[in-house]
């Protein structure tokens, strides 16, 4: 292993019934943590367990962080399925499964991969489809499955790195930064909340709801749900407008809004909290 920056951006909602990639490697991964990935390659074998050690911009040369993750194989630790954390990880459980109380959650996420290698300034680059099923436990079919393109670019050399991702320019639109272990926990908290019936299958849109335009004052991450720890899905500028179509208030009473961008997109773009952590206000109403 070694340093990776990776993205994903989100390219379809596969039909349930028609999966693409049909074929392809298929890992059977189980969510753990941002910084911790638990896997069964192409389902088989032991349990590769990926940790991450330090995070990194290279002295401001990147504009998101790099991963440095170390890698082993433990065998006896998925039991009639069930991941089984390896004691040689030296973690409480209560730390590792933060997200739920200590114990694994009854869900397993499989992902197809088509995967296209180069090289880059010294780096390796990887372009990867793939194709995210969640499995949970009791359900017969999918809970939910989403398509997305994956660029990481990974090296021993941090400045390798840092100097092939600057060469690349931006990131596209909606690009979520950050390894597998950190989307598979994404999806799978998203899954859980599918299958308890506590999500609508339909979100609303601009189109759909009432709209109550504002205008942004401070800078913040846009994420998938409305959670501080949730994947980040975007950014926001000062100045830029936009759209709040819901609000929610998480278990700490923090206040979300989820948003969508004028003026071409009717679709949600994500959620975002009304204030930043040390209270500032990030939106003006207009």
């Amino acid at each position: 292993m070694g340093w990776e920056w990776r993205y994903f951006v989100r390219t379809s909602s596969p039909d349930v019934d028609a999966l693409p990639l049909a074929g392809c490697r298929e890992d059977v991964y189980f969510p753990v943590s941002n910084a911790v990935g638990a896997k069964l390659r192409n389902g088989q074998g032991g349990l590769e367990i990926k940790l991450r050690t330090e995070v990194s911009n290279a002295e401001a040369r990147l504009s998101s962080t790099a991963e440095f993750w170390v890698k082993s194989i433990h065998s006896g630790c998925v039991v009639g399925g069930a991941l089984v954390l390896p004691r040689s990880l030296r973690r409480p459980a209560e730390d590792l499964l933060a997200c739920s109380a200590g114990e694994p959650l009854p869900i397993r996420i499989l992902c197809r991969k088509s995967r296209k290698q180069t090289s880059c300034g010294g780096a390796s680059m990887e372009d990867t489809d793939c194709v995210f099923v969640a499995m949970v436990t009791g359900h017969s079919r999918p809970v939910l499955v989403e398509r997305y393109q994956s660029i990481s670019i990974e090296s021993h050399s941090l400045s390798r790195v840092a100097a092939a991702v600057s060469a690349r320019g931006a990131l596209p639109v909606g690009a979520i930064v950050g390894g597998y272990p950190s989307l598979v926990q994404d999806i799978a908290l998203r899954a859980m909340q599918v299958a308890k019936g506590e999500e609508s299958s339909v979100q609303p849109t601009c189109d759909e709801a009432a709209r109550i335009p504002y205008e942004v004052l401070e800078t913040g991450d846009v994420r998938s749900m409305p959670r501080s720890d949730a994947g980040a899905v975007g950014r926001l500028n000062k100045g830029q407008r936009l759209y709040a179509v819901q609000e929610e208030v998480d278990a700490s009473g923090r206040h979300w809004l989820l948003v969508c961008q004028p003026p071409s997109s009717s679709e949600r773009w994500g959620w975002t909290a009304m204030t930043k952590k040390n209270g500032k206000t990030k939106f003006a109403a207009l």
